[in-house]
């Protein structure tokens, strides 16, 4: 039979196994070392200057139809924007963070609509090693994530 104390183990299982899972991906490096932290402050402040102009651009198009919400922690970059809708929730972000071996830089782009009301692309990345970020295709895989979003976002009538 089917009881409360039963899925409540078996929710507890998956929050050990989770942690487990998390402790063993992060080698047990919880934390970057300060030279990891300095190359990576350095990365973001190079890509600073490519995508803070169309996240600005973004919001300005937008008007008082968006709020964003930046969060900063020295392993990772990422902002939000909330976007009011009369037919939806729409949250796009824009995220920037290591890989687990600190070799390459992830940048990602996640869309979410609730109710997803039309068929719409909600995810992408891009990755360069660390040490050779081409800020020319940061740029162009920016603005053609941004086009994809405002076309999207359009297309349900706003």
């Amino acid at each position: 039979m089917y009881d409360i104390d039963n899925l409540a183990r078996r929710i507890n299982i998956e929050f050990y196994s989770a942690t487990e899972r998390n402790k063993e991906l992060l080698g047990g490096q919880e934390q970057l070392t300060a030279e990891q932290q300095r190359q990576l402050g350095n990365v973001f402040a190079e890509l600073r200057e490519v995508w803070k102009p169309r996240l600005e651009l973004l919001v300005k198009e937008f008007g008082n139809r968006v709020q964003a919400s930046p969060h900063i922690v020295p392993s990772e970059r990422d902002v939000t924007f909330t976007f009011r809708s009369s037919k939806a929730h729409v949250e796009l972000r824009f995220s920037a963070l290591p890989d687990r071996e600190f070799r390459r830089l992830i940048l990602a782009y996640l869309l979410q609509i609730t109710p997803a009301v039309i068929h719409y692309k909600p995810y992408d990345q891009l990755e360069f090693p660390l040490n050779a970020i081409d800020r020319q295709e940061v740029a162009k895989w920016m603005d053609d994530r941004v086009t994809d979003f405002v076309r999207t976002y359009l297309s349900m009538g706003g």
